[in-house]
């Protein structure tokens, strides 16, 4: 198929979607993908936005809960769209009524990286082991160069700093799922290093039913919403990640410079402290830093976006729980935690609350 593009910049250079609607990109692949029983999401009326290609429910499939709505089944009957941003991936529709998003995972030899760490982490039964949140991968396919993954289509928002928390035991289970992914992932020699906004998604529908921050009245007890149903948080793009021999000595495990694949000029996450030196790294570490970073914004209102006005702080949060956080977010690695360890340390902490304290509002 010579309509098929060559490299992953030739994907990222792409018109913006207000010059051409992302969804353009994806029309060589149609035939290809209906072959496999897969139809693409088609273009709607906003600039990124797709919207499925027929009006039948999405089929349950466990990864997309929703909140009841008073007078209905269900919100976001009218509500359901993609905002395709993002080229490099597609949402389709199976025959029976099951959402993915298909991802390009790798183009010859590019994406190598990526490829390794989802087959390593996200294909057949190592995808359901108990703590593992990286995303599963539900199907692989190739295309001469390309070769694309399957994936459930999860949440659009990252929920972590989006959605109320109900009590500190709310808060801490959030904080030890993130923890229980992060740490298993290196269990399996891979550093995901982009733990960033937008990276852990969640199996909520982003209808109207939960509290978030930006609407949140802090005189009114929040409603319970991640203790109602089987919340679960994914980790996602791993496409910049650092990847290990499963049976190569920890000692070696060492990268320099920028995460594999990424130029400075297109580098705008946050620089984590081992980007002051030329020294070779551990990058596994740099994933604690990134994490505790989070963990910091989550607990007191910040972020990384110097634009974005802060937050109010959570409240009630146990001290040795900001102990932790600080320790994770040291200037120097060799004072941080491994995230195995801060897994442990965590749920020692909330083990030991009584129920008042988990049940205090934050």
């Amino acid at each position: 198929m010579s309509e098929l593009p060559k490299s992953f910049r030739e994907i990222r250079d792409a018109p913006t979607p207000h010059e051409i609607h992302p969804r353009t990109l994806w029309k060589p692949f149609e035939s290809f993908f209906a072959s496999h029983n897969l139809t693409l999401w088609e273009a709607g009326s906003e600039p990124g936005l797709m919207i499925p290609p027929d009006d039948r429910p999405r089929a349950p499939d466990g990864f997309l809960y929703r909140f009841p709505m008073p007078d209905g089944p269900f919100w976001g009957d009218d509500e359901d769209g993609f905002m395709h941003t993002v080229a490099m991936m597609c949402p389709a529709r199976t025959a029976d009524c099951r959402d993915v998003l298909i991802r390009i995972v790798s183009m010859g030899d590019e994406g190598l990286n990526h490829r390794t760490a989802l087959e390593r982490l996200s294909t057949g039964n190592v995808a359901s082991v108990i703590g593992n949140h990286a995303v599963p991968v539900l199907q692989w396919l190739t295309l001469e160069h390309i070769t694309f993954a399957v994936l459930p289509l999860l949440s659009q928002v990252d929920p972590v700093r989006y959605y109320c928390y109900e009590d500190v035991d709310d808060v801490l289970k959030t904080m030890i799922q993130m923890l229980e992914g992060v740490a298993f992932i290196h269990s399996k020699n891979v550093a995901h290093l982009d733990l960033w906004v937008g990276n852990f998604l969640c199996n909520y529908a982003e209808d109207f039913g939960p509290v978030t921050f930006s609407s949140q009245d802090r005189a009114v007890p929040v409603p319970p919403f991640r203790s109602t149903f089987p919340f679960n948080l994914y980790i996602i793009d791993f496409e910049n990640c650092a990847c290990f021999d499963l049976d190569s000595d920890s000692a070696t495990h060492r990268i320099s410079g920028l995460p594999p694949g990424l130029v400075d000029s297109r580098y705008n996450r946050p620089r984590y402290p081992e980007m002051k030196s030329d020294e070779p790294y551990d990058p596994f570490f740099v994933d604690v830093w990134q994490l505790g970073r989070r963990f910091h914004n989550l607990i007191f209102g910040t972020s990384e976006d110097p634009d974005e006005e802060p937050d109010e702080s959570l409240r009630a949060i146990p001290p040795a729980v900001v102990a932790l956080v600080e320790r994770m977010t040291s200037e120097d690695p060799a004072h941080r935690p491994s995230a195995a360890a801060a897994l442990a340390e965590l749920k020692n902490i909330a083990s030991k609350l009584s129920k008042a304290e988990l049940k205090a509002a934050v």
